[in-house]
């Protein structure tokens, strides 16, 4: 097929030739139709209606694996109509209407007309769309996705948290989204529910077992379509990642000669510094502690190490709290007031790093030597203090 700027050189030659031989005006204006009818199938198009939202700016975005992109804009009028032209993509996309912070996503294939009618007044719920049938369904997954949200932070708000809500609340949606796409793997709709987040987190985890087998399914399926795409590239790299250290992770049986031979990792502090649990277990006495500000006994503990750590630590004692609150932002302003090292696991309570450590509860504890090798479990930290008495001598 001639590419757009080829057909526009034709037509722009061809053209000047006709004006020569004063062909009639007709002549002219079907061939100016032809022309801008197969510039047109080059290019999709997004139009409709956003009532209640006069003056207010609708903007066109691409949501990228990795980033969102602004692609066009509109100041709508009383009428609220749009109408955004762009070049089709090369391989099945994402896009989002954006009204101030509500946004509809949508994806695209090829060359679609997809119709919007929307309400200013609640716009990410309130709309239809048509001309794109994965389209209706990543609609329904959206407003999945922002049901399963309002629980989440609901629950995340009670004292204790309400985890069993939550659990409840991320079941209910792999339920409902689970058969689509395990039936319909290279739909945009079985992608777009794959990657739905709350709070920064996945809802389909690709470090869970069962998890990452949705997410292999649709991995396959784009990779045999829509080979060498950033997006099936990505794809691809985390749910093999993922897969290997599901395989490799077995939980530490301290039973065993090598028991001291404990999982590393790095996480990010307050400050964006990355912090390595082998670099803090040299030449001191280390308490790795897994804890959530948010939960209800979390002042209780924290006082409890606040005593042990002023008391110890000019004597070469030190603690490694890692965070599995879902809340960043608490978690920050907790660890800023602390003493002590802070750093918090991005993936919560999906983290790889406590399923390794066999961490059921929390806080959970681990006691390290000044040779830095683990030494013990802690669960009951009311004996933690004379277990790091004998470590300090």
């Amino acid at each position: 097929m001639l590419q757009i700027n080829e057909i526009s050189r034709i037509f722009v030659k061809n053209l000047s030739i006709l004006m020569k031989i004063q062909l009639p005006a007709l002549f002219f204006f079907l061939l100016t139709c032809i022309f801008f009818s197969c510039a047109k199938k080059q290019h999709f198009q997004v139009s409709g209606n956003v009532s209640e939202a006069k003056d207010q700016i609708l903007f066109l975005e691409r949501v990228g694996y990795d980033q969102v992109t602004l692609l066009d804009s509109s100041r709508l009028n009383e009428s609220g109509w749009f109408h955004f032209q762009q070049k089709r993509p090369l391989a099945p996309d994402f896009y989002r209407l954006r009204l101030d912070r509500s946004v509809i996503y949508f994806a695209i294939d090829s060359v679609e007309h997809v119709i919007i009618q929307a309400s200013g007044n609640d716009f990410a719920r309130d709309y239809t769309i048509k001309g794109s049938e994965p389209s209706e369904k990543i609609k329904e997954f959206a407003l999945l996705q922002l049901l399963t949200a309002e629980v989440c932070n609901q629950a995340l708000k009670e004292i204790p948290v309400n985890e069993t809500a939550i659990m409840q609340a991320v079941a209910h949606y792999k339920e409902v989204t689970k058969n689509f796409i395990f039936q319909n793997p290279t739909s945009t709709a079985a992608y777009f529910a794959l990657f739905q987040q709350v709070n920064n987190q996945l809802l389909y985890n690709p470090y869970d077992k069962e998890d990452n087998k949705v997410f292999r399914a649709v991995a396959t399926s784009w990779d045999l379509y829509y080979p060498q795409v950033e997006r099936t590239i990505h794809l691809s790299k985390l749910t093999i990642q993922a897969l290997k250290i599901i395989r490799g992770n077995r939980p530490i049986n301290y039973q065993e000669q090598d028991a001291k031979k404990y999982l590393d990792f790095s996480l990010s502090n307050i400050h964006g510094k990355m912090i390595s649990l082998s670099q803090v277990t040299q030449d001191q006495v280390v308490l790795l502690d897994f804890t959530a500000y948010a939960a209800k006994n979390a002042p209780a503990h924290n006082i409890l190490l606040h005593s042990i750590y002023k008391k110890y630590h000019h004597h070469g004692f030190e603690i490694l709290q890692v965070s599995l609150d879902a809340d960043e932002h608490l978690w920050k302003n907790a660890a800023s007031n602390l003493p002590w090292l802070c750093v918090r696991d991005p993936q919560t309570v999906y983290s790889h790093i406590t399923e390794k450590y066999n961490v059921s509860q929390i806080p959970t504890g681990f006691l390290f030597n000044r040779e830095g090798d683990l030494e013990q479990r802690i669960d009951a930290f009311e004996l933690l203090e004379s277990e790091v008495k004998k470590l300090m001598k």
